[in-house]
Parts: C-alpha cells; sequence; structure tokens
C-alpha cells in the first residue's frame, strides 16, 4: 500500500503493473516490514541463519575470498557459509555479482545482526578475527584484508577487560593490528581513517604501554597526532591530548620528532615567533644549530652572493650526483629548516635564505635528500627576491625540477609548485603553464593534507 500511496507502484489497464525501479530501492523501509525480515530470519534453520548472521558481521557486502579466510572461525564447530549463501540467495534476502555478496537491503542486514544476542556478538567477532589472522598469515595475504579484519577488531572494542577470553596478548596483537591500518591510511591518504584506526589501537594499549609496550605506543600516538592534524576535522585539544603523552615518554628527541614536527606546525598557525623558535631549538637538539641572530638583510644577501659563486654554472651539477643523504639526523634537520623557510617567509624575514643556503651546504657536503628539493628551490626564489638575478634562479629553479625526478613528485610538489612557479618560473615561462602547476600544487596539498602549502600555492 504504501508503494502505490507514493506512486511508485501504478497500475493501468493498457500497461499492466509499472514502478520506479530506482525511488523503491532508496524508499524508507516501515518497522513492520522490518520486522517481516526478522519473522522470516527466525524461521531459517539454526546453522542457516548462524551462516547469514557472519555475512552481516562484515557489513552489507563482503568479499567470498575474505569469507574464505573466516571458513574455520569455530573449528569443528564452524557452520558452512557456502550453504548459508545458497539458501539465502534463493530466500531473496542475498544477491550475488561475481565474488560480491550482499544483502539485498541494508534493513535485511541490519536485522541479521540484530538477530544476534549481544552477549554473543563479541565473541563472534573475535572467532571471525582470530580466523581470518590466523589464515591470512599463513597464505600472506594478510595485508589485502588488513582492514576488514581491524573493522572486525574495533567493533569489539577497546574496554575488552570484561571480557573472560580477552587477554593482554590479543589485545597487544589488536593494537598492532591497528597501527598497521592506521599507517597504511595515511600513505592513501585517509587521515580520517587513520584517526580513528590510531585511537582504536590505543584504546587496546594496556595502562602500562609506555613501559611494556613502548615502539606500539610511541608509533600510535604519533600516527593519532598526524592523522588528526592533517584531517579536516583535525581538533586542537584533542591533538594536544595525543602530543603531551608522547612528550612526556619518549625516551629521546629521535623518538618524539615526528610528534614534534606537527607541534611546531600547530604553534605556526597562532604564535609564528614561537615557531620559529622552537625550530632552532629543534635544530639545536639535532646538533646542527643555527645563529641567525647578529644576521640583517646586508649580511643575507652577502650569504647569498658567496653561495651562488661557488656553485655557478656547471658546478651546481654536483647536487644531481646520485649520492644521496642517508644520516638521519641530517635528514631530519632538513626537514626543520624546509619548515623554518616557509615561518621566516610568512614573518617577511630575510633569513629563509640563510637557511636555505644551509640546506644547499648540506646537501653538496652529505648527499641530496627529498628536502633538497625544497632547499633548492628556495635557493632560487632568493635569488630572485634578493639578488634580482632571474638567469641563475631560474637554472637553479630547473636543478631543482631534475632532483625532484629521484623522489615522489607527488609529495613534493606542494611544497615546492608555489615557489618556482609562483615566484621563479612565472619570469620566464607564460603565465598559463605557471598557473596550471599551481593550482595542482593547490589540489595535491589538500589530498596531502599539506594545509601550509596549500596556502603559498593559492597566494601565488
Amino acid at each position: 500500500p504504501a508503494l502505490t500511496m507514493d506512486n511508485l507502484l501504478t497500475h493501468s489497464f493498457a500497461r499492466g503493473w509499472e514502478w520506479d525501479a530506482d525511488s523503491i530501492d532508496i524508499f524508507p523501509i516501515t518497522d513492520s516490514v522490518a520486522e517481516l525480515f526478522a519473522l522470516k530470519l527466525r524461521r531459517l534453520p539454526r546453522d542457516i541463519l548462524i551462516g547469514l548472521q557472519i555475512l552481516s558481521c562484515f557489513g552489507s557486502q563482503v568479499d567470498k575470498n575474505v569469507l574464505s579466510l573466516a571458513a574455520d572461525y569455530d573449528g569443528q564447530e564452524s557452520v558452512d557459509i557456502s550453504v548459508a549463501i545458497r539458501v539465502g540467495l534463493s530466500e531473496g534476502l542475498i544477491e550475488q555479482a561475481a565474488q560480491q555478496v550482499r544483502f539485498s537491503h541494508d534493513m535485511i542486514q541490519k536485522a541479521t545482526i540484530d538477530s544476534i544476542n549481544e552477549s554473543d556478538l563479541v565473541s563472534l567477532l573475535r572467532k571471525l578475527a582470530s580466523a581470518m589472522i590466523k589464515n591470512a598469515s599463513v597464505t600472506k595475504s594478510l595485508d589485502s584484508v588488513l582492514f576488514v579484519i581491524v573493522n572486525l577488531i574495533n567493533r569489539i572494542g577497546g574496554s575488552m577487560e570484561d571480557s573472560i577470553a580477552s587477554s593482554a596478548k590479543e589485545r597487544a596483537l589488536f593494537a598492532e593490528l591497528n597501527l598497521r591500518a592506521g599507517s597504511k591510511a595515511i600513505t592513501v591518504p585517509d587521515f580520517a581513517g587513520a584517526a580513528k584506526y590510531a585511537e582504536s589501537g590505543i584504546s587496546f594499549l594496556s595502562h602500562q604501554c609506555w613501559e611494556t609496550q613502548y615502539e606500539v605506543a610511541i608509533r600510535l600516538y604519533e600516527t593519532a597526532v598526524l592523522a588528526h592534524f592533517s584531517s579536516n576535522k583535525g581538533n586542537r585539544d584533542k591533538i594536544m591530548q595525543r602530543i603531551t603523552p608522547v612528550f612526556d615518554h619518549s625516551k629521546n628527541f629521535s623518538d618524539q620528532f615526528k610528534t614534534h614536527c606537527v607541534w611546531i606546525k600547530m604553534l605556526s598557525m597562532t604564535d609564528l615567533s614561537r615557531a620559529i623558535k622552537e625550530s632552532l631549538n629543534a635544530l639545536e637538539r639535532l646538533g646542527e644549530p643555527l645563529n641567525l641572530e647578529d644576521i640583517d638583510l646586508n649580511l643575507s644577501c652577502a650569504e647569498l652572493m658567496k653561495m651562488k659563486e661557488q656553485l655557478s654554472g656547471e658546478r651546481k651539477n654536483i647536487i644531481l650526483s646520485p649520492k644521496r643523504l642517508t644520516d638521519r639526523t641530517k635528514m631530519r634537520a632538513m626537514k626543520i629548516m624546509t619548515s623554518l623557510i616557509l615561518y621566516y617567509h610568512q614573518a617577511k624575514s630575510p633569513l629563509g635564505s640563510c637557511v636555505a643556503c644551509k640546506m644547499i651546504e648540506i646537501t653538496v657536503n652529505y648527499g641530496h635528500c627529498e628536502d633538497s628539493v625544497f632547499g633548492a628551490a628556495a635557493f632560487a626564489s632568493a635569488l630572485v627576491g634578493f639578488l634580482g638575478d632571474v638567469d641563475e634562479a631560474t637554472s637553479w629553479a630547473r636543478t631543482a625540477l631534475n632532483i625532484m625526478t629521484s623522489y615522489d613528485k607527488e609529495i613534493l610538489i606542494p611544497s615546492i609548485y608555489g615557489t618556482l612557479y609562483g615566484i621563479v618560473l612565472v619570469w620566464k615561462e607564460p603565465i598559463q603553464s605557471t598557473l596550471d602547476r599551481l593550482a595542482h600544487g593547490i589540489r595535491l596539498s589538500f589530498a596531502t593534507g599539506n594545509v601550509e602549502f596549500a596556502m603559498v600555492n593559492t597566494i601565488y
């Protein structure tokens, strides 16, 4: 009756029954119809119902290859899921397309999972997750079903002290799997998803995690900090709740470095001078101090001219040698310097040019790294802005682009396109070509959670 009242199902003597299939698919199912589904489920044989309940644990649809990994979820007591699928198909409860099995309607999936006693659901989820972990490990396919497994785990929840089947070993495993999922989500990037996995992983940590699970704990908190900061829904108070334990419990500066970098970026949004100060402090702790207190515009220009003359013409090609920077401490210093140049630029200070010279010096002496690309780009920008040498700046811009071919361009583009195409190459290339590249830089900046460089690309 509801379908006919809403004209989704109509009848005429000329054409017979007619219906709007798309509208019917999204038509809300009433409680009475949902009750019919529940009644139909209760009439199924026990093993068939359990098989469909297992399907419902994976959501509205699941791949049959995933189900095969969970087939022996309860040892010899396991029901045959394939039989349940056949019956479900014949009853119209589920549909199948190639390897995908899905419930005919979300309400059917909800009614099915609601038919599981609350006291039995956690136990079933744990059995399914454990079976999948075991079988996927044997077949070396754990990475391909990692998110499926972790989603099952996280539905169990971190408050497993209430479950008699819970153990410290199991909680530790669940924390580690959430760490793997969070790290993988960041590379996608899916920062909102990464934040959820990191938070779930933290919930599985023991109260003594900083003593007994230090490596996993530091990485989970680090992942949470990065994910929350990069997500559009990042909450400053929440981020600080995750930063503070890292600062309190990390064994050394190396272990807290990534978290420290995010903290400085947060500072730069509200207190630029403090961000600059903490960046210089970080360089001091890394053993790469920069003494810039007495440097003014004239001294900055002199330093630029000196570096320009040392590496003019073909001599700058030394940077393009295959030698890569392998010293982790110097690589971290280069990372700090990249942000420091941006902060000096925002503060309208010439000191960023001195930092760029330092980055070039490290690259020449120890080899190049990802941040060498930004160092070369910043040096090119300084040559235009302070010395007015467009030709030499353009040459350095080309050098930066050449170094970039050795690394992942998608990661580097947000940080360098604004500088290269907004300041340097705009003097030599048609304006339309530079605008297209700046637009590309903006898109990649937001896609990778690189908010500070999204602003740089947008401004230019």
